[in-house]
């Protein structure tokens, strides 16, 4: 299989990934360069991957968001024309995301300016790599919270097309406390998008919001999205922990699942989460770094959705994580 690596937006590698299990390899193939002048703004990219067409698209900033495809054939890559996502008049765009909507065809963008107000805008990519964004098609998501940087997290249910983001109110405009958690669900008709009301994850606050990687969404099931953070030593919900809610989405309704810890308690909690999700086994691996004084080691953990709402019966080499019917000493076998 092939995956796409992009460390900052003006250089970009493929992984061609051989094998499978503990015996998979990967190797990479050569660097392209896809800007050739000092980019322009806050240096920050994000990637999703058009089912259709078969080729992957990248969002980042260059004084404005922009975005192209990326065509993979074997280890080669070839880029797409440059195309402007948004022409609004402001001194800094921060927070470039992308997610294909499957069930629509179309990518979603959504970026944020300078006085911290959420847009988004999308566009049907064309079979040759073009893809006709215009920001007359562009559409405001909110103007309450702060979206900090590193915490807007976007992703498409692929059964029913709903669009939904999760963000930090890193700023405190909706007035319960600093970086908490809010969603909204999105329903498309043409190039216009309807959101639902912002929804807050109750009783989480989170883990600085300027620390990178430290969010993740990602569909689970029909219907659902898996959504990973960490938390602050003062969230009134497992602190400093890494914490996964199963997120439910239906038109413009989203609903959080109970927020359930998958690490230790930390000392300084948890950073540079990352996600995987294989769809057809409803199942996630989470890897995270843990801010254990003297240690900040890489770990992982595989989660089934079908045990996030129930106890599960028997732990198996593919499920580690469960909930026992008994309750029990520490150590002892449930």
């Amino acid at each position: 299989c092939m995956l796409i690596a992009s460390l900052i937006p003006a250089v970009i590698k493929t992984l061609t990934v051989s094998g499978t299990g503990a015996t998979a390899t990967v190797s990479a193939g050569t660097q392209v360069a896809l800007t050739s002048n000092n980019i322009s703004g806050f240096k920050s990219n994000n990637m999703c991957y058009d089912t259709v067409n078969d080729f992957a698209i990248l969002i980042y900033i260059d004084s404005t968001p922009k975005t192209r495809s990326l065509d993979i054939s074997g280890t080669n890559l070839t880029a797409g024309t440059v195309a402007t996502i948004s022409t609004k008049s402001t001194s800094t765009y921060k927070t470039p995301v992308c997610a294909w909507n499957k069930y629509h065809g179309v990518v979603v963008y959504a970026y944020r300016d300078s006085s911290e107000d959420l847009y988004y805008n999308l566009a049907t990519p064309n079979s040759n790599g073009t893809i006709p964004v215009s920001s007359s098609n562009e559409g405001t998501v909110d103007t309450v919270i702060n979206y900090n940087m590193n915490s807007t997290v976007m992703s498409c249910d692929p059964d029913s097309g709903e669009t939904v983001i999760i963000a930090y109110d890193g700023d405190n405009k909706k007035g319960q406390g600093g970086s908490t958690i809010w969603g909204t669900s999105g329903t498309r008709s043409g190039f216009v998008i309807t959101w639902g009301a912002l929804t807050q994850f109750s009783n989480v606050i989170g883990i600085d919001a300027n620390t990178y990687g430290g969010t993740a969404l990602a569909p689970i099931e029909n219907g659902k999205m898996i959504y990973i953070m960490g938390t602050q030593t003062s969230s009134p919900t497992l602190p400093y922990r890494g914490i996964y809610s199963i997120i439910t989405v239906s038109g413009t309704s989203l609903t959080y699942g109970t927020p359930t810890s998958f690490t230790d308690q930390y000392d300084y909690g948890v950073t540079y989460m990352s996600l995987g999700v294989n769809f057809a086994k409803t199942q996630a691996v989470i890897v995270w770094q843990d801010e254990e004084s003297g240690e900040n080691d890489l770990r992982a953990i595989t989660l089934l959705q079908s045990t996030q709402n129930g106890q599960t019966p028997n732990l198996t080499a593919e499920n580690y994580l469960g909930i026992a019917s008994d309750t029990v000493a520490d150590n002892k076998n449930v």
